[in-house]
């Protein structure tokens, strides 16, 4: 599936219902079409053909040949070559077209190439002889509420383990891949939604095998606080702010799909506990991970398995046939062999159901029962469940392949706005028609479609079930992410990927750089034949020169700028003459052109905040939709706005407060059908038949700022065509009523509005009207799913859903809103223009803090709260090192570290909040208080904090977080160094504590510091030498042995592998082991290594070996690494070191008999004191003695 611009026919459409043959021989390489785009260019070609000569024949030939090879199951080498060729032919043909045929030379090249491929046809025989196979294509039966009946049990039994506790409670639910976590938790988010009233926040946070820490954090920040942050935010900042704004506050939260303890570990933060009842679910595949979650308290994990056969048939026969009842007798039998293969996982259940036909003829249903792989169903895994949607794939028609293969232009686990897909599809051309919007319709039920097959997962809904936004199951993704890359549909340039080759000619590209600051688009891509771009990414990544991507149609940015930007300049754009959709999410304002003219082709413009309206935008006669958020609006702009001949749907948003009334006067937006207009201080007249088709008009603004100078601010007369308005009102007012005769004229003859009152609290805390809502009156009847992960939607662009008029106009309540986007780019601007009103959120005081003083080292004026703070957190232990990453981090004693609170006297604090606070265990940057300070304020403490590589995450991880008790307390459990300290400035870290943020009183408790300690990586513990060194040590942790260098090699060849194996060859015969290791006689090495095995301690390597020569009457004494200890001469036992010449002598001469029989010596004694004692015979053990100090023995 290379592409789909130029692959088919409309005849190829005509796709036959048959069911599969008995072997299941579906094509698996079906052409991915994009009918629209070669219908256009056949229309263009006969509307030249006295210019185009012979080159519309020589095209129309091949686009039977081309569809009829795409669906063979295995072409040849010779077949791929040439569809790859003609899909080019075709791509450049239509540029040249696109181009206005400026070149003579190119026509003919282009001519030249297609007679060639009609030859190449007909010579290698490539023109198939059969028809292909037909595929499937009847549409399953919905199952958006198949949850009422497969996890309706399970949903009553997690409610009852979240249990009706004050305290905070985390449940987890584990199971393996596709068994129906995420529905689970969908649906407890539901029923938690429905009783909203009860909380005050409530998010559902999506994760993935590779999250983005910035971007999951921001939408955390948008879902709890409902409104964007106002700055880029470190790790640290988001979840203070977050933290700070939940206290004493009752929450519910999602956490789905985590795959490491680590990103829990940095989530948790940001939720204080308290006796608010708050409740936190998280869905995950690995049991470890689960555990962590919930404080390893077992009674808190729910153990999702699969399906049990009852319900599996239930699910799946309500699929293919409405009920169990009415499946027919003859395909009970091979139904449950189906069902069986389906290995009782609901995503492999709905899947296979779906594809099946509505016919009844058992050999057929027989045949695909056969053609399952008989390994299915019995251990299902990962691999299993992309083998099933490969199948689930390979049956879909090819325009509903290219709308889900479009789909992998968005970052795995992000959440699409349906109607921004179908946009884009349309004008990728998977389907053309005479009217867009109703070519918008047509390519909506293909979604629609995708939805009921399970292959999309539905995120938001309308009251009347209609989808408004949608992802995509993570293996689903890897899968069609898979066959887009294999077959150059869509490119992905992703930061983190390992690296791939890349085709030269890219016709859609996915720029997926994450929290990246220094990525760049592959140089090898030729971007001048880009056809759809998609961005998400820091700014600074961005394509240095738009100009380059000349044919581009789609473009979609989500840029992220770091807070000492103001705006980005875009006005390259004015160059790219092809585009029609242009998309753009970003938090700070966006430069377009000043003159926009050139554009003619441009249907789509979103825009997050908008630092000017083009002057010339009402010249844009193709312009559709406009949804823009602006800083200043004139009754100029709008007029431009009226003139414009094509718009359909308008939303405005007016940043600032006007100083005038915006009029919009008779004789314009003569096809304008949706309206929305947003300014928290509106004054707006919208006369007689101004918008005189307008179906919908939504407006948002403050009840406190209505009123101005007695007058009405908003007026509305008679629009004929007028069928709803919706109003929300933000603010402290008595009741709906008065608020809106305070502040709205309204026609008679128009309909009475729909006003949607927000709570006072909610206005003044949050100071945004985008994300606002009235939870109680209307979330406690409906449920449009769970709040979007950060769709990289503006708020202001999702309420009145312009193009559709069959829309809820709801769909703007907090749990809906279309929040920052996919690496933290999607952050929209216009959300943050109201902050400045809201002097009593604290977490807002601490977003506008003057961000260049937080990167002050120190102040040299310290605020009361920070030097002369009357409390102090001590770190009770030092710390062993070396550190390692990885490694449990210790006391020098080997046990957990302790701390401390004591006061300015220095006495430990053991009564009092004080003495039960919670304190947090982090990680400052090494230079912290490297001048020898003892005192700081709690700025300059956090301004330090290390954060992860790119911005993401904690430099810790494990049990960071512990509860004082009576002025003290471990860290136990497992603290580690999640990454080592080579990176940082200074090559070190300092470890630190601080009262955490929900613990905190109102006064101050300085925080404790470490001395600055160096962190290795873990991969350089295994060459690192150990002072001392111990005896089952390998032997490279030795001074002057390498790990894989020489000596380690030579020591290897004669077995000696540790420590105790050197320290046993030294003792036995150091020259034959200098021998071995050919060290010259001049050579220091050989010294060093001798010292430094010379440290290994034996004090608690109490055991001897006894050699007794009888002859003498001598018994020697060896240690457990064959070192002469002492010797017994006549029954006489003398120490080694008051061995006489005699004895000595006789000493070494019996040594060299005894150190041949050493090895297979058993351990006869042990050293009791100062002497030798035999161990029992019978056990030959060596803990039947008690064992004494020689102190003790002497004394003795």
């Amino acid at each position: 599936m290379e592409d789909s611009d130029f692959d088919s026919l409309p005849t190829a459409m005509e796709v036959s219902t048959s069911a599969w043959p008995p072997q299941l021989a579906i094509p698996s390489r079906v052409m991915v079409i994009g009918e629209g785009e070669i219908q256009r260019l056949r229309k263009h070609l006969k509307e030249l053909s006295t210019s185009t000569g012979n080159l519309e024949k020589h095209l129309e030939r091949l686009c039977s040949p081309l569809v009829e090879l795409s669906e063979k199951e295995d072409p040849s080498i010779t077949a791929k070559c040439w569809m790859k060729q003609v899909r080019q032919l075709f791509r450049d043909t239509g540029d040249y077209l696109h181009n206005f045929m400026q070149s003579s030379r190119e026509f003919d090249m282009l001519d030249a190439r297609a007679r060639n491929a009609s030859e190449r046809l007909e010579r290698y025989g490539l023109r198939p002889k059969t028809p292909s196979i037909p595929m499937v294509r009847r549409l399953p039966a919905p199952h958006a509420n198949l949850i009422d009946h497969i996890h309706k049990d399970m949903v009553d039994k997690v409610e009852h383990m979240m249990g009706t506790d004050k305290e905070l409670k985390v449940v987890s639910i584990v199971g393996p891949e596709g068994v129906g976590k995420t529905t689970l938790a969908k649906e407890l988010y539901r029923r938690c939604i429905a009783r909203s009233g009860e909380l005050h926040c409530w998010a559902f946070l999506r994760v993935s095998a590779k999250p983005d820490i910035p971007r999951l954090l921001t939408s955390m920040f948008t879902q709890i606080l409902r409104k964007l942050p106002s700055r880029r935010l470190s790790v640290h900042d988001f979840i203070d702010t977050v933290a700070r704004y939940l206290l004493n506050k009752r929450y519910f939260i999602i956490i789905d799909d985590l795959w490491t303890a680590d990103v829990w570990d940095i989530i948790i933060r940001a939720f204080p506990g308290g006796d608010c009842s708050s409740r936190i679910i998280t869905t995950t595949q690995f049991m470890d991970v689960a555990m962590t979650c919930c404080g390893h308290l077992s009674e808190y994990v729910f153990k999702m398995l699969p399906l049990g056969d009852v319900q599996s048939r239930n699910l799946f026969f309500r699929i293919v046939f409405g009920s169990a009842s009415d499946c027919p007798r003859n395909l009970i039998e091979v139904s449950d062999g189906i069902i069986r293969k389906c290995g009782g996982l609901p995503l492999a259940t709905i899947n296979i159901a779906s594809m099946l036909p509505s016919t009844v003829k058992l050999e057929e249903w027989t045949g695909i029962h056969d053609s399952l792989p008989s390994t299915w169903g019995a251990n299902p895994s990962s691999e299993w469940m992309k083998e099933v949607v490969n199948l689930m794939f390979s049956t879909l028609r090819p325009h509903l392949k290219s709308c889900l293969l479009y789909f992998s232009m968005y970052p795995k686990g992000y959440i699409v706005r349906k109607d921004d897909l179908v946009r884009q599809c349309v004008v990728e051309g998977f389907l053309d028609g005479d009217e867009g919007q109703a070519t918008e319709e047509a390519v909506g039920l293909f979604f629609d479609e995708l939805v009921r097959r399970g292959m999309i997962q539905p995120v938001d809904s309308d009251k009347n079930g209609k989808v408004l936004s949608c992802t995509l199951h993570r293996t689903i993704h890897d899968v069609i992410v898979n066959k887009s890359m294999e077959e150059n549909f869509v490119i992905i340039a992703d930061y983190f990927q390992s690296a791939i080759p890349l085709p030269d000619k890219v016709h859609r590209l996915s720029v997926q750089f994450g929290g990246a600051r220094s990525a760049y688009i592959p140089e090898s891509i030729l971007v001048s034949e880009v056809r759809s771009l998609a961005f998400f990414g820091f700014c600074q990544c961005l394509p240095v020169s738009m100009v380059k991507y000349m044919h581009v149609r789609v473009l979609i940015l989500h840029i992220w700028a770091d807070e000492d930007k103001h705006s980005i300049d875009l006005a390259e754009i004015h160059e790219l003459h092809l585009l029609r959709y242009l998309k753009i999410a970003c938090n700070i304002a966006v430069k377009l052109p000043d003159k926009i003219q050139g554009q003619q082709n441009l249907e789509t413009i979103e825009v997050s905040t908008l630092a000017a309206i083009p002057q010339d935008i009402g010249e844009l006669s193709k312009l559709r939709i406009l949804k823009i958020a602006v800083t200043k609006l004139s009754n100029k702009h709008i007029y431009s706005l009226q003139i414009l001949p094509a718009l359909y749907a308008l939303s405005v948003h007016v940043k600032t407060a006007p100083s005038k009334l915006f009029f919009f006067r008779k004789g314009g937006f003569s096809v304008l059908k949706f309206f929305t207009f947003r300014c928290s201080e509106p004054r707006l007249v919208i006369n007689e038949n101004a918008m005189p088709k307008v179906e919908k008009v939504n407006l948002c603004f403050k009840a406190h700022k209505a009123r101005q100078d007695g007058k009405k601010p908003i007026t509305i007369r008679h629009l004929p065509s007028l069928q709803e308005i919706s109003v929300k009102i933000g603010g402290t007012v008595a009741d709906a009523s008065s608020a809106l005769a305070n502040a709205f004229t309204n026609h008679a003859k128009n309909p009475i509005p729909i006003v949607q009152m927000m709570e006072s609290s909610e206005d003044q805390e949050h100071g945004t009207l985008e994300v606002e809502v009235d939870v109680k009156e209307e979330n406690a009847h409906e449920y449009h799913g769970p709040q979007e992960q950060g769709s990289g939607e503006c708020g202001h662009m999702d309420e009145d859903r312009d193009e559709t008029p069959d829309d809820d106009v709801k769909e703007e309540n907090a749990h809906e809103y279309h929040g920052p986007q996919e690496q933290g780019s999607g952050e929209c601007g216009h959300m943050d223009e109201d902050r400045n009103e809201t002097p009593d959120d604290d977490s807002e005081k601490d977003e506008n803090k003057d961000a260049d003083s937080r990167q002050e080292p120190y102040r040299e004026i310290a605020t009361a709260s920070g030097l002369r703070a009357k409390f102090h957190l001590r770190f009770l232990d030092g710390l062993k090192t070396p550190i390692y990453t990885e490694k449990d981090i210790t006391s020098e004693g080997n046990s957990a570290i302790r701390i401390g609170i004591f006061d300015s006297d220095g006495n430990m604090i053991k009564e009092g909040p004080l003495s039960k606070a919670k304190v947090e265990m982090l990680v400052l940057s090494g230079d912290f208080c490297n001048d020898g300070r003892e005192s700081w304020t709690e700025e300059e403490f956090n301004s330090h904090i290390a954060q992860g590589r790119h911005g993401q995450g904690f430099v810790l991880r494990g049990d960071c977080i512990v509860w004082l008790n009576n002025g003290e307390a471990s860290f136990g459990g497992t603290v580690r160094f999640k990454e080592g300290s080579s990176r940082t400035r200074s090559r070190k870290f300092v470890i630190g504590a601080r009262v955490c943020v929900d613990g905190k009183t109102d006064e101050r408790v300085q925080e404790a510091v470490m001395m600055p300690v160096t962190v290795l990586d873990r991969r350089n513990e295994a060459s690192e030498k150990r002072h001392p060194p111990e005896l089952d040590d390998e032997v490279y942790r030795l001074e002057e042995i390498s790990k894989d260098g020489v000596y380690s090699k030579r020591l290897k060849e004669v077995q000696i592998f540790t420590v105790k194996d050197f320290l046993k060859a030294l003792n036995k015969d150091a020259n034959k082991l200098r021998e071995v290791l050919r060290i010259k006689n001049r050579s220091s090495s050989w010294g060093k290594m001798v010292k430094h095995v010379r440290e290994c301690s034996l004090t608690d390597r109490h055991e001897l070996i006894a050699y007794r020569n009888e002859a003498a009457s001598v018994v020697l004494f060896f240690n457990c690494v064959y070192d002469l200890v002492g010797a017994e001469f006549s029954g006489v036992y003398v120490e080694r070191d008051n061995f006489d010449a005699a004895n000595k002598a006789l000493a070494n001469v019996l040594k060299e008999h005894a150190c041949s029989e050493l090895d297979s010596a058993p351990f006869s004694y042990v050293m009791n004191g100062c002497l030798p004692v035999p161990v029992s015979s019978s056990e030959n053990s060596l803990v039947s003695i008690p064992i004494v100090a020689p102190e003790a023995a002497l004394q003795g």
